[in-house]
């Protein structure tokens, strides 16, 4: 979004709420802009938009961020609908998991977690008729935590995803279940060279594993918002 283009928006910001003092200041208006001009005009005006349609009170950078990101992109499949994803591909994963796998959608993907883990359900017998329920509860509160982090990352200033690296390796460790190993190593919370080298020291080769995979995925979705 232009300068200009945040000035139309503005204006109507003030028009729709002339009672209330909003962005009284240069400075007020500098950060706004700092805040929002990753937005196009469109989604950021059609945002505006929806938002006055349903409050009476002027809007906040989030409240202007969310309506843009909800007219930009459809919202994510609900738990249930994205199961029945899984159980379709997993009909057919005995043989062609990989395939399978990759039809579904980025967020499904991140939640199932791997190809192997549908061929896995696939070749699974459901002796007593609990296999399938306990696998789809697990599947649903996995999906549900990356549903709702997809919806906040999208709402994001891309330049607020940038993570150290520290950071990212704690995220990607706690993610893999490789957290607990580092810390009853006590790692101490200074962010240096030595304590990350420490940090991964503390993993076995299997957690590892783990934690690479679990760091690709997160810094994926870190860069891109994409689920």
């Amino acid at each position: 979004m232009t300068v200009n283009e945040f000035a139309q928006l503005t204006a109507a910001i003030k028009t729709y709420f002339p009672r209330d003092n909003v962005l009284p200041t240069e400075e007020a208006m500098d950060l706004w802009y700092a805040e929002l001009k990753d937005l196009d005009y469109e989604s950021a005006s059609m945002g505006l938009r929806r938002y006055v349609a349903t409050s009476r009170f002027a809007p906040a950078i989030s409240d202007i961020r969310e309506h843009a990101a909800d007219y930009n992109e459809p919202d994510l499949p609900n738990e249930m609908a994205a199961w029945q994803l899984v159980l379709t591909a997993i009909r057919n994963s005995g043989y062609h998991a990989e395939e399978e796998f990759a039809k579904l959608p980025g967020i499904v993907q991140r939640a199932v977690v791997n190809p192997g883990q549908l061929r896995e359900w696939a070749l699974s017998e459901d002796v007593d008729g609990t296999w399938m329920n306990v696998t789809q509860s697990n599947f649903m509160r996995v999906y549900r935590a990356e549903a709702e982090r997809a919806r906040t990352v999208r709402k994001l200033p891309p330049d607020t995803l940038k993570l150290p690296e520290r950071e990212a390796i704690r995220l990607a460790l706690v993610e893999s279940g490789c957290m607990q190993a580092v810390e009853e190593k006590g790692r101490p919370k200074e962010s240096t060279a030595s304590q990350v080298r420490e940090l991964k020291a503390a993993i076995t080769d299997e957690q590892w594993a783990k934690r690479a995979e679990s760091l690709k995925r997160l810094r994926n979705l870190l860069q891109t918002g994409n689920p």
